[in-house]
């Protein structure tokens, strides 16, 4: 309940309860939404994809429509014997630099993901997972170029990596770290490793709310107390 009375000719506003009210009313104009899908390229299935372990790294752009806090991240892809494979993976955040991935992550996540069987394969007919894991503390800008990687970091033999593909039209990003920290556009010359890659982010859009006319009679009640409180207290 919140009222005000004269006493002694001032009133009695209550200060803290005006203090909660404003601020309830400014949060209205601001919210965020529950985890959902933000971003998603689909796998392709009987699809083919770079390589993407070890020195052998791999990178996908993508660009958000809100600022948004990722919690997730989802990919598929096969391994060449996913019977000696652990679900370890580097997952990397880079910011835009000329159109390729800047040289350093600016985010880094040293995961254990899960892995789900699918009915997919790719075109090598090796069974394609969906690898999934949470993410902390990654808040992205909307309309912002950045690109993500993920790289199974073993060297082992039959324990390599394969990103699978969405398409096989658009471009995805490679390097290899034992010769240059340099990074470079697949090629249309290559059809089994060019294309976007298949992944999935889920999160926590910001969004810009309108206040509904209830708020703004709220607030109108609001100052108009303020402003009584004012006209009495010089009084």
């Amino acid at each position: 309940m919140f009222y005000f009375s004269v006493k002694y000719g001032k009133p009695l506003l209550q200060p803290a309860l005006l203090k909660v009210l404003s601020g309830l009313f400014f949060l209205s104009f601001f919210s965020w939404s529950q985890a959902a899908v933000v971003f998603e390229q689909s796998p392709l299935d009987g699809g083919d994809g770079p390589a993407s372990f070890f020195e052998e790294q791999t990178a996908e752009d993508f660009s958000l429509t809100a600022d948004t806090e990722i919690t997730s991240i989802q990919w598929w892809g096969s391994f060449v014997d996913d019977t000696l494979s652990d679900n370890v993976f580097d997952i990397r955040f880079f910011n835009d630099n000329g159109g390729l991935p800047s040289d350093s992550a600016f985010q880094t996540f040293n995961v254990t993901a899960s892995r789900s069987s699918t009915s997919l394969f790719d075109s090598f007919q090796a069974p394609v997972f969906l690898f999934e894991t949470s993410l902390n503390g990654l808040n992205l800008l909307a309309n912002t170029p950045y690109y993500v990687s993920i790289v199974h970091p073993a060297d082992q033999q039959d324990d390599e990596f394969y990103w699978l593909q969405s398409d096989t039209t658009g471009t995805n990003f490679h390097r290899n770290t034992a010769s240059s920290s340099n990074w470079s556009s697949s090629s249309s010359n290559d059809p089994s490793t060019h294309g976007n890659l298949a992944f999935r982010l889920l999160g926590n859009q910001q969004t810009n709310n309108v206040p509904e006319p209830g708020s703004l009679v709220l607030f109108a009640i609001m100052f108009l107390m303020f402003s009584f409180k004012r006209y009495f207290s010089r009084r």
